[in-house]
């Protein structure tokens, strides 16, 4: 039976978190409900386990999954590639009308997982050739003690039919909780995430803009998303330690961008160029305000350089960015212009100020 949904669960050394997260899915009951062409639900769903090369017993423990669920749950060995190797090899090996990533410490809310399962099948069919490429849902951070944090995810659009990227204002891309795309598009355009390296994510919330016809909202709490764990990711640790990375990222994301000459419309290239200069402010803020170092500074200079030659017009854009304010300081475009005022713009950034403002415009060269 064709199926509507391929999950995607990249594991490194997810031991202790893996059969929670699979738990989640509640497959047995999936597997009984029945369907209008006698299948169930169940057999609608793909899983595929991407072990990219754990030293623990993260891959006995998915093959235990896949002896139970032996026509929903497919392991992936591999060797160690990071994240973004197994997003790839996910999609390479995707057999579902759509696909979604479910990182192997998170969890979905069991109930929100069947809703959603039922939305998918009645709005795609068993074919490729529907016009709605991505599926939004709601998520939340958990905390790793399992209480919910304040942090929801919701979104304000219309539940009722199909809209284009025009409504998909204040897109932001830390959205991978919230996304699901059909896997066909992704194909047709090449995608290919970043390997290697961490914090690729962010491209899965980007890049696939380009292309995506209509979208669809189902608001239910679906992905839980946690926090907290030693370690992971985004412990601010881990982040500091993996800057290059940080930045391989962003750079990547901007060639991805620059050279691509496919679009779904004129309002996809608006959008996706809106979301990668955000993506890029947010960046040089994290640098400005968080890192002071010779090296941090160098992987910026490095990094802005590589931009200004890979997108001369998204670097102009940059340049155009200001602090707050009717008449606010260019603080990059400063920092570009005048090499040894690493500590001055980030000085100005810590304290924003009128007086702040005044200065900077002051030093500007024109």
């Amino acid at each position: 039976m064709h199926k509507t949904l391929t999950l995607v669960i990249p594991s490194y050394n997810m031991e202790a978190y893996l059969p929670r997260c699979i738990d989640s899915l509640g497959i047995d009951a999936l597997k009984k409900v029945v369907l209008p062409d006698a299948g169930t639900l169940g057999d609608k769903l793909e899983v595929l386990v991407v072990n990219d090369g754990s030293t623990d017993k993260t891959s006995e423990i998915a093959h235990a999954f896949e002896s139970r669920y032996s026509q929903i749950v497919r392991v992936i060995d591999k060797q160690n590639g990071h994240y973004g190797s197994c997003v790839n090899r996910g999609l390479a090996e995707a057999t579902g009308t759509f696909i979604k990533i479910l990182d192997a410490d998170d969890t979905f809310e069991t109930r929100a997982f069947h809703a959603y399962m039922h939305f998918l099948t009645e709005i795609c069919g068993d074919g490729d050739d529907g016009e709605i490429d991505l599926v939004l849902t709601d998520f939340q951070k958990i905390n790793f003690d399992g209480t919910p944090s304040e942090e929801r995810f919701s979104f304000q659009y219309s539940a009722d039919d199909a809209f284009t990227v025009d409504s998909l204002s204040h897109w932001d891309t830390c959205l991978m909780p919230a996304i699901t795309y059909r896997t066909d598009r992704l194909r047709r355009m090449n995608y290919v995430q970043t390997e290697g390296v961490l914090y690729s994510d962010v491209e899965w919330s980007v890049t696939p803009l380009c292309v995506v016809r209509q979208v669809r909202y189902l608001p239910v709490r679906l992905y839980l998303y946690s926090m907290g764990r030693e370690g992971q990711s985004m412990d601010a640790a881990v982040y500091h330690a993996h800057l290059a990375d940080v930045v391989a990222v962003k750079k990547d994301l901007v060639a991805q961008i620059a050279g691509r000459n496919e679009y779904a419309r004129d309002s996809n290239k608006i959008l996706v160029r809106d979301v990668v200069l955000k993506s890029l402010q947010s960046l040089y803020l994290l640098f400005f305000l968080n890192y002071g170092t010779a090296e941090a500074n160098r992987f910026l200079r490095e990094f802005d350089g590589e931009t200004k030659a890979l997108d001369s017009n998204m670097y102009a854009r940059l340049r155009a960015l200001t602090l707050p304010g009717k008449k606010g300081f260019p603080y990059i475009r400063f920092w570009q212009d005048h090499r040894w005022a690493d500590w001055l713009v980030r000085c100005i950034v810590h304290c924003y100020s009128p007086l702040a403002k005044i200065l900077g415009k002051c030093l500007v060269r024109k």
